[in-house]
Order: C-alpha cells, then structure tokens, then sequence
C-alpha cells in the first residue's frame, strides 16, 4: 500500500471512476436509441428512407390503342406522400437535358397514352421516377422504374384468321326500355388478332342473296337502333382488332329473319380477294 493513502480513500476512488464509465456508456447508448440521425444536433431525427418504384408489368398494343400504366405498386417505408413521373420514350430527350430518361411526359400515379402509329414493330421503354417529395428538393430520395411497350404491327401478317361464332336471338321488350328484337351474334373464338379494318361483314338469305354488307368499320358507331351494328369488348370501347367476345346485334324485321347468313370476310392486303373467315346462321 501506498503511503499515506487509506484503503477507504482507494475504494471511493474506484467507485468514481467506475460510476463515470456507467455514465458514458448510458450517454452512448440513448443517443443511439433516440434515433439520433447523425447530424450533430443530437435531435433525434428520423433518417429518410428512399421510396421503390414499380411501373408494373410489360404492355402489348396495336397502333391506336392507349396504353394504360399504373406506378400504383410503388411504396415508401417512410409513408411519405409520394410524386410519380413518367417518361414514355427513355430514347428520346424531349426536356433537352442531355439525358434521355428523366424526362417528365406524364405525371400522376395512373396514366394512359397513344404512341404515334409507327411503320413498323417498335418497343418503347417507359421509365416511372417515384420522388418522396418535391423533385427538385435538396432532401427527396427518389427511385426509377422501366416497362417495356410495344406496338405490335400485325405479327401475323400473310395468315388467314378463323373466326368462330354464335348466335342467341333476343325477343323484343316495351318495358322498362323498348330494345327491338334481333339476333345477337358472338366472336366465340379468334386464331389470330388482326385489324377491324381488315374485315367485311355480310348477311345474306338462305338462297344466297345479298340482303346488307360492309366494313365492320362503318357499323362501330351507330346508334343502338340500327339494322346492323359492331359492339366492342368491353363495351363503349374502341380497339383496333377483332376480338373474343365483339359481337353484332342484327335487328330482327323484313327480309331479316331466322335462317339467314351472317358471316365476316378477311383481307389484309389490296390484291388479296376477301376470305370468308366464319360464319353462322341466325337462329332462335
């Protein structure tokens, strides 16, 4: 033992140093606890996270079609309310920045847009920037999402579609609202997704002769009380082709009766001769 110091003293001594140690050590680790964000300012600031954009899923369409696109899969861990920017055409620089996939063509968590009718074939990448804040903020983390659009130019040019379809025949009603009777015949089956303006339609009698026909282009939209008309799937729609589940409601009266022959015709080319692709008759 040290001269002229007590054993009490050394003890005291010790106890000190050891409650000083306690002291950081619980120092280091409520600040850790409190969420400090490293800044310095000891405030405990939450640390934010960056947000995950997804564009959703790969979309094929004919020339004239929108595309519909939803970022609506795309979240923040933060909760933060969240931008959505969309560049339809990661290819081209339409802001002149010097960067090809940060322009902003679209905003909002849903859109839809045509692409020009191209000449041939084309994919396009669409590239979805989720911003948690304003983007042009100091402190908003962003993230970046691609889809691939194509515009599909008739893939099956030079074959010959088969159409399959029925026929169910809807009696007329006066009430609640009159709907005159007529034949109701359905695209059952379609082998191959070709043009509406590829297609003619005829209806003829039993013997053979020619009572209406035409582009199916020209029966698309006429009123609900015309002789003949094209319904589009889903209904109030416009698409480019043929489709299961299109139907044609043929009013019933005259020369318009059960027995006769409804079938549609096929050309994709202007020296092809039209091809009876399906047909069938109106029954009740």
């Amino acid at each position: 033992m040290v001269k002229g110091i007590k054993t009490r003293d050394l003890i005291i001594a010790g106890a000190v140093v050891a409650g000083l140690v306690l002291v950081a050590v619980g120092y280091f680790v409520f600040i850790k606890d409190n969420g400090d964000d490293g800044d310095g300012d000891g405030n405990g600031d939450p640390i934010n996270t960056r947000p995950v954009a997804d564009a959703g899923v790969d979309e094929t369409i004919y020339p004239g079609d929108q595309v519909e696109l939803s970022g609506k899969s795309s979240y923040d861990d933060d909760n933060d309310v969240l931008f959505y920017y969309w560049d339809m055409d990661s290819g081209v620089d339409s802001n002149n920045d010097g960067i090809n996939d940060n322009d902003r063509d679209l905003v909002g968590i849903n859109v839809s847009y045509t692409y020009p009718t191209p000449a041939e074939t084309i994919t396009y990448i669409v590239t979805l920037t989720v911003a948690d804040g304003d983007i042009s903020g100091e402190e908003t983390l962003t993230d970046t999402d691609t889809v691939r659009v194509v515009i599909l130019l008739n893939a099956n040019e030079g074959e010959i579609p088969d159409v399959t379809m029925s026929c169910n025949y809807q009696p007329g009603v006066s009430f609640p609202t009159t709907f005159d009777a007529h034949f109701l015949v359905s695209v059952e089956t379609v082998s191959s997704y070709e043009y509406i303006s590829n297609f003619t339609y005829r209806l003829e009698k039993a013997n053979g002769d020619v009572l209406m026909n035409g582009s199916i282009q020209d029966i698309m939209t006429v009123p609900a009380n015309a002789t003949i008309r094209f319904i589009n799937t889903p209904y109030g729609t416009i698409v480019t082709t043929v489709n299961e589940g299109d139907s044609f409601s043929i009013k019933e009266g005259g020369e318009i009766e059960e027995g006769c022959i409804f079938s549609l015709h096929y050309k994709n080319k202007e020296e092809m001769e039209p091809v009876i692709v399906g047909e069938v008759e109106l029954t009740k």
